[in-house]
């Protein structure tokens, strides 16, 4: 049974598109990425194929390919603080502005965080925004190893790798506040 009879289930494939334009996987690859010499007939076939049958390309697939995700995790504590709904709505307009896709990950005590810090260095994520005042020496050690740029808020412990910014609140709130005095 060939690609045209067969039924699908589901989101159509980089294979199943080759197959409807009879061209190659890289001939696809490369009209899909804009990148490499393609024909304008060939082009056209493959874009016709694409709208066929609805392709949208996998974020997945193309981060295994270039070793990049446009995820971003986003750690923070049980998200039922009103500032924090308010923070995130913000991260999350700056990753749709850059293409990013945000993960959230939750943890509920200070005891979850390592847990939860593994399965952001599983996850193959870009880059990481962390919430967490106290963030041990060990997890930002584990942290530092995977050279992920980071931004951690509200941790009083910095370290300068990796693209590290670390955000002290209380520091900041400090500086504000001592302007408003003298002024």
């Amino acid at each position: 049974m060939n690609a045209k009879n067969k039924k699908r289930n589901g989101r159509a494939t980089i294979y199943e598109v080759a197959a409807e334009a009879c061209v190659s996987l890289a001939t696809v690859s490369r009209v899909i990425n804009g990148t490499g010499n393609v024909n304008d007939e060939t082009r056209a076939l493959v874009e016709k194929a694409i709208d066929k049958l609805g392709y949208i390309p996998s974020n997945i697939a193309r981060g295994l390919a270039k070793s990049k995700t446009t995820n971003v995790a986003i750690v923070l504590p049980s998200p039922n603080y009103n500032y924090i709904n308010n923070i995130m709505a913000g991260m999350f307009e700056v990753c749709k502005i850059y293409g990013y896709s945000p993960s959230v990950f939750t943890y509920e005590g200070i005891e979850d965080v390592s847990f939860v810090l593994d399965n952001v260095i599983s996850s193959r994520v870009d880059g990481i925004v962390l919430f967490n005042s106290q963030l041990s020496k060990e997890d930002l050690a584990k942290l530092s190893r995977n050279s992920l740029p980071m931004v951690i808020i509200g941790n009083d412990v910095f370290q300068e790798s990796n693209g590290l910014v670390d955000i002290l609140w209380s520091e900041t709130l400090r500086k504000v506040l001592q302007k408003r005095i003298e002024n």
